[in-house]
């Protein structure tokens, strides 16, 4: 509150204050239970006597941020400069930045959901295929093919596109399979001359990325960026795990023997076709010599080590977010 040159107040408490510029002079002041000197409660600019400034009277607050530095453009008080912040060195302000966290000076979106690539991927849950392969059971001198329709029960799969559309990386998260039902197989095995009829089932069947995040990519473009198109074959070849259980029996009275698998192995490239901005996923497999997993299998219910050799992979899996 601005005083005159020479102010006289009667304060409600009764008090006669004199406010001479910065000089005040109390006379009878009564009833008042305030903690402050009557003339500093009258003649100051803290009349909430809350030993805070009034906003706006003198305190070098005009703007009512609390911090002193009027038309400063940080009205929450935080220090970041609101309107100029650029916390991932950017060249894009905070407040315009469509991925503030991480630096993407050319703002690309390929889905246009407001969130640029770097910090968007695509993901792709639902739908699924069939993807045909063969197991290879082998032990001593016999083994057996066992044909395999792998049903993709949908999973997760992301593409993650950079902000110059010159690559898009791709992770098989998960892929969600269905069980494997008995398969019969005869081993002729040597070295105990004896023919094993072997009963093969797989359950809690899928795949998981086996590798770092992002293992593998494909090449992209401004043109099919900004219509929204992804096209490609990715390399290398995508490391996975391939985990379920495989229950194993030698014969009808036998039960089976169950072992958990979780090994180690690949998927062929595959041809990707990301349409409609990221609204559908297409892969294509077709590679029908490609080893996927190859490894020995020790089960309590047979009495030899048998060598589980996983290859081919052809088929067609469409996914949608």
């Amino acid at each position: 509150m601005n005083r005159g040159l020479f102010d006289i107040l009667v304060a409600p408490s009764a008090c006669l204050v004199y406010c001479l510029g910065s000089v005040s002079l109390s006379v009878g002041c009564f009833g008042d239970d305030s903690s402050e000197p009557q003339w500093q409660e009258h003649c100051d600019d803290d009349q909430a006597d809350d030993d805070v400034p009034d906003a706006g009277e003198g305190d070098g607050d005009g703007d009512g941020d609390g911090d002193g530095d009027d038309g400063d453009d940080d009205p929450d008080d935080d220090d970041d400069d609101d309107d100029d912040a650029d916390g991932d060195g950017d060249g894009v302000p905070n407040h315009l930045d469509n991925c503030p966290n991480v630096a993407n000076p050319n703002q690309l979106d390929f889905n246009s959901n407001g969130a640029g690539n770097v910090c968007d991927p695509l993901l792709f849950t639902t739908g699924g295929g069939t993807l045909q392969t063969t197991a290879t059971a082998s032990a001593g001198q016999g083994s057996c093919d066992i044909p395999l329709a792998l049903q993709v029960l949908g999973g997760e799969v992301r593409i993650l596109l950079d902000d110059d559309a010159a690559i898009a990386e791709l992770e098989f998260v998960a892929l969600n399979l269905a069980d494997v039902p008995e398969k019969d197989c005869k081993l002729a095995v040597i070295p105990i001359f004896a023919v094993i009829n072997a009963t093969l089932a797989l359950s809690n069947f899928g795949i998981v990325n086996g590798g770092d995040t992002y293992p593998t990519s494909l090449p992209h473009n401004l043109g099919d960026h900004d219509n929204g198109v992804v096209a490609g074959t990715q390399h290398p070849a995508h490391p996975i795990m391939v985990q379920g259980t495989l229950s194993a029996s030698t014969g009808p009275n036998n039960p089976p023997t169950d072992n958990q698998l979780d090994f180690p192995g690949q998927t062929p490239p595959a041809a990707v076709l990301v349409n409609d901005a990221g609204g559908k996923l297409e892969l294509v497999f077709d590679d029908a010599n490609f080893v996927i997993i190859d490894q020995n299998i020790d089960s309590d219910d047979l009495p030899v080590t048998v060598n589980l050799l996983m290859y081919g992979l052809v088929g067609t899996l469409n996914l949608a977010p």
